[in-house]
């Protein structure tokens, strides 16, 4: 009964250490004090000896505490084994039955909601704008799909104003259509394009991101959208983006009449341009693989 005693009375003194420490640097941790640092006691102190004599009382009723207590539960094992198992359980009792799937079902509810706490805490000070670009750096640079969703499920969870929302919720319909939720990516996207209008920069951009949804599904429809892009959107570059990807479609679709027209055209509109250079630069190899067909 002499293992559990040393050990707390070890625990109490280290805590009674800590407790008199007062660190100067706000939440900085303090440094561990090793015993050739630490000042020497004053000798010859009566105020200093009076306080260790009652901390050494003190633990002295603690310790003996714990060996009352240490015994109590020897005692109680004791019973418990001795018990023969013929005998089954005392008299109006039931037998302890442990549901072992519900013990983990409710470890991992309480790691889950730890986990919600510290993202919360952690993304509670972040405006939408920079908490917006978490995400897309988390999707696109981390490569972490599930960490950008927990994030983007926070901030949606705000009360945005309506670009805000929009804006998170095409990023939304992006991670719905790259986890394979399709069906969830269109009606994410083409919510915002209705709240929106291809004519705003936000519904474009949503419009834009639902062509390549709808692509999964439905060619000739994607080319219908695309459409609507190139015909709507408010600036240059979205209307580019969208005949860009019309041809594509166009090309797809085997309509080679008009994936060539589509292809000469953005080649006239965009030549020597540095901002579509890339766009250029694979119409230029679209073009020449016609040729050789």
């Amino acid at each position: 009964m002499n293992t559990l005693a040393p050990w707390l009375l070890g625990a109490v003194l280290g805590a009674g250490v800590t407790l008199v420490c007062v660190w100067p640097f706000g939440d900085v941790a303090a440094p561990p004090v090793r015993a050739d640092e630490a000042p020497p006691a004053p000798t010859g102190s009566p105020d200093a000896t009076e306080q260790l004599e009652r901390i050494e009382h003190a633990v002295g009723r603690l310790a003996a505490k714990v060996e009352r207590l240490e015994a109590r539960i020897e005692t109680a094992i004791e019973r418990t084994t001795q018990r023969s198992p013929a005998a089954g359980p005392a008299a109006g009792t039931a037998p302890l039955a442990i549901d072992e799937a519900a013990m983990q079902r409710a470890l991992e509810g309480a790691l889950d909601s730890a986990a919600q706490r510290q993202l919360r805490d952690k993304y509670d000070k972040l405006t939408p704008e920079t908490m917006l670009a978490e995400v897309r750096r988390l999707q696109y640079e981390s490569k972490d799909p599930t960490a950008a969703r927990q994030a983007l499920d926070l901030l949606l969870e705000r009360n945005l104003d309506p670009q805000q929302r929009a804006k998170a919720q095409i990023q939304l319909g992006i991670l719905q259509r790259n986890g394979d939720e399709t069906a969830a990516a269109e009606a994410t996207l083409r919510g915002v394009v209705q709240s929106q209008g291809l004519n705003s920069d936000v519904g474009a951009d949503a419009g834009y991101q639902l062509i390549w949804t709808v692509w999964k599904r439905d060619r000739r429809e994607a080319l219908g959208i695309a459409d609507g892009v190139a015909r709507d959107a408010p600036t240059e570059g979205g209307r580019i983006h969208a005949r860009w990807s019309a041809a594509m479609l166009a090309h797809e679709l085997n309509d080679l009449g008009r994936a060539r027209a589509d292809y000469a055209a953005i080649l006239r509109d965009c030549e020597g341009r540095a901002e579509f250079a890339g766009i250029v630069k694979d119409v230029r190899q679209r073009l020449s693989d016609l040729d050789r067909k």
